[in-house]
């Protein structure tokens, strides 16, 4: 296939960008995924904790209560359908003082109006439920759980090939035109060699905003204002303490550093908060005091000793902490563009998929 037979062009090749092109892909779109790396799956979607939420944070009119909800349900669907390793754990988050329980009220009312069923425990009962926790209360969320999210995008990775859409790896997206009748985009430099496009589809995750920058004839004013926050993931290199997942109360720029298990019944802390102007995926150093005081307002089960650094993230927060989809179409073209994708981002890609679909549908 050629490039320049190109009817729908996707610029990123994590969870987000396999999930819109295999949605196309259903609906007997001409598919290409293009990725820079020399494989899928290598950027920022594999660098998260893991986790399917159920939908308790989110504003009830927000872009992620909507797709977060919607997600979790396809998600498991999903993972049960193709035997993709998964555990629907459970979840507890914390109260750490008598003042947080009013908190755990606030969010137990903010989860009911989006659809999401939770309970109220106290100490006595959270300390049933996990013996290592400690706590002044919490709330139990059952819809939470874990994936292995390598043979999650493995899967999609598969269903985009099976369904006859192509990933081009180890090319890179540099600009684009609007023209009468398509888009023009160049690749690598080379503007020597033009390719056609009918739709651009930018979900390109914490490269988002640059990429948009690069289409000429694009309304600028369209991409938010971001904050890049990286966040950090100790492992824990013991027993494991919990069978669920142990939440603090969530802090302005994310849910704190959390007790999370892998598939590999693995103890994962993380992430913590560390806002940035430029990026890299290296661990920041020296940070097991800081993971250690934070754990121990749940649980005295860790020693510093036990803490080894794993591996971080960069996340994307809008201004308003929400996904930000848009689209400009011209003609016959359209350009769509995803902003904000954090968490639950992962939870939410195969919704997302079909919501970036039936905008492409609509008038």
């Amino acid at each position: 296939m050629k490039l320049t037979d190109v009817e729908v062009l996707v610029i990123g090749g994590g969870v987000i960008g396999l999930s819109i092109a295999r949605s196309l892909l259903l609906k007997n779109k001409n598919v290409v995924v293009l990725e820079k790396e020399n494989n899928v799956f290598l950027g920022n979607s594999s660098r998260n904790s893991g986790v399917i939420h159920a939908g308790i944070y989110y504003h009830p009119s927000s872009l992620k209560a909507k797709l977060c909800v919607l997600g979790k349900q396809k998600i498991y669907r999903y993972l049960k359908k193709n035997k993709i390793n998964y555990s629907k754990c459970g979840k507890l988050i914390v109260a750490s003082s008598n003042k947080q329980i009013k908190l755990l009220h606030k969010l137990k009312e903010n989860a009911s109006q989006n659809g999401v069923d939770t309970k109220l425990v106290n100490a006595n009962q959270s300390s049933l439920l996990e013996p290592n926790l400690k706590c002044y209360g919490a709330l139990l969320s059952d819809s939470t759980g874990i994936v292995d999210q390598n043979e999650f995008a493995l899967s999609l990775q598969n269903d985009i090939e099976s369904l006859g859409g192509n990933i081009i790896l180890k090319s890179e997206f540099t600009s684009a035109d609007f023209k009468e009748d398509h888009i023009e985009f160049v690749l690598n430099n080379d503007v020597n060699q033009k390719y056609k496009a009918n739709i651009i589809i930018n979900a390109a995750g914490i490269w988002s905003g640059k990429i948009s920058k690069k289409i000429n004839g694009l309304d600028k004013s369209i991409i938010p204002n971001i904050k890049l926050i990286k966040g950090n993931y100790y492992k824990l290199k013991k027993k494991k303490p919990f069978n669920k997942l142990i939440y603090p109360i969530p802090d302005k720029y994310g849910l704190g550093i959390h007790s999370t298990i892998n598939m590999y019944n693995e103890t994962i802390f993380g992430p913590d908060t560390e806002i940035i102007k430029k990026f890299d995926f290296n661990v920041t150093p020296n940070l097991e005091e800081k993971f250690l005081k934070s754990i121990r307002t749940y649980t005295d089960y860790v020693k510093v000793e036990n803490l080894h650094a794993d591996y971080c993230g960069v996340r994307e927060k809008t201004m308003n902490d929400d996904f930000v989809i848009t689209k400009t179409k011209k003609k016959h073209t359209s350009i769509i563009n995803l902003f904000g994708i954090d968490s639950p981002g992962l939870t939410a890609s195969l919704a997302i998929g079909d919501y970036v679909k039936n905008m492409i549908n609509s008038n």
